[in-house]
């Protein structure tokens, strides 16, 4: 399974679906359903202190790296591309 949809394949439709849906600056993206892929029925975008634990952090911070190192981005400081 893709971890993200057609819809999220190029960055500037991301950031143009990202743009229209609420995104503020500091706001993290969370799949509702974390077993269906990123898609824009099955996002939504959150404050760090609305989702503030190590479990959802660190799946977080893997799910942003699995999308860093599709556009061949280096992974969030501090971390790996792991799975």
């Amino acid at each position: 399974m893709n971890s993200h949809c057609a819809e999220f394949e190029l960055f500037p439709d991301f950031y143009n679906w990202a743009m229209q849906s609420g995104y503020e600056l500091g706001m993290w993206l969370l799949r509702i359903n974390g077993e269906k892929p990123f898609s824009p029925d099955n996002c939504e975008w959150y404050t760090p202190g609305e989702r503030d634990n190590s479990e959802w952090i660190n799946n977080w911070n893997k799910s942003v790296n699995r999308i860093r190192k599709y556009y061949g981005m280096p992974p969030l400081e501090g971390t790996e591309y792991g799975d």
